[in-house]
């Protein structure tokens, strides 16, 4: 089974805004201190 890589793109993006949203809610849970990252349209890791 042959993905296109735009398909592969959006199922890391997503996936990526979705480990994000766990860690958010675990540190919300339990403060660290630490600066979180964002994920912006591209999929990049923003400050």
């Amino acid at each position: 089974m042959v993905i296109p890589p735009k398909f592969e793109e959006v199922q890391s993006f997503y996936q990526g805004k979705a480990r994000v949203k766990i860690k958010n809610k675990f540190l919300g849970l339990i403060p660290i201190g630490e600066k979180l990252c964002t994920i912006d349209k591209t999929g990049k890791f923003i400050d």
